[in-house]
């Protein structure tokens, strides 16, 4: 994923302070994954906000039990982040109670027609 052309190169990483994160870093940097000025950051709570916001995916996904193909899986988490994104107002102008405007943003997210 890390050398993928569509991707901007981290200055620094975030993980909790599981063991094997040192010696992985340290690998994707001597195969040249990641860049050397890159930094790791090991704090036992830092990601918790971000494991918060996926709580909602995590629920949805438990109960859909499964996906078939990676398609679905991709398609079905895209959805659910974006509804979560809208229920949080993290849409740049478009409003929280403004429906219409919701349905014409997931149109031209998932290019579907409506």
């Amino acid at each position: 994923m890390m050398k993928a052309d569509h991707s901007r190169s981290p200055f620094s990483i975030n993980v909790d302070k599981n063991a094997a994160y040192p010696d992985a870093f340290a690998a994707s940097q001597a195969e040249n994954i990641l860049p050397h000025d890159c930094n790791l950051r090991r704090v036992k709570y830092l990601n918790t906000t971000i494991e918060q916001d996926h709580r909602f995916v995590k629920k949805r996904v438990r109960a859909a039990q499964c996906f078939e193909t990676f398609g679905t899986a991709d398609r079905t988490l895209a959805e659910i982040e974006a509804s979560h994104m809208m229920r949080k107002s993290q849409v740049k102008r478009l409003a929280g109670n403004d429906s219409q405007a919701q349905a014409k943003f997931v149109v031209r997210l998932f290019q579907i027609t409506a």
